[in-house]
């Protein structure tokens, strides 16, 4: 019977444990089983920098409007910290600026890559 202390150790292990997705790549015919139809790759970005008064449906209607690019989820996420940044009161939030995580299908990365329609500053990255 496993101690309290190392089943926690096992928990938290198993969640630190992250699998990766794996996509079969052979074309090579004559095999008994195949995909039924093509999967498509998602991929998460994260847009920085935005106006504290923009909201999810703002970003993922400027995205789908100006970008032309489907969304398959937008949250609003933490900042990411930078140096001599100015933070909440309490220390742990920072207040001028909004940053998103958004994840989209990676064919259209091209186009929500477009850096001449994103408002100037804004930053994105994986």
């Amino acid at each position: 019977m496993q101690t309290a202390d190392q089943l926690n150790r096992s928990v938290t292990c198993t969640q630190q444990r992250r699998f990766q997705r794996l996509l079969g790549k052979s074309t090579a015919g004559g095999c008994a089983i195949s995909a039924t139809e093509k999967l498509p790759s998602k991929i998460v970005l994260y847009v920085d920098n935005v106006n504290v008064c923009c909201s999810e449906q703002d970003v993922a209607n400027f995205v789908l409007n100006k970008l032309s690019v489907s969304i398959n989820s937008c949250y609003e996420v933490k900042p990411r910290r930078r140096r001599n940044e100015m933070i909440g009161a309490r220390g742990d939030r920072v207040l001028n600026r909004k940053a998103f995580r958004v994840c989209i299908y990676e064919e259209d990365l091209g186009k929500f890559m477009n850096a001449n329609i994103w408002p100037k500053s804004v930053a994105i990255s994986e």
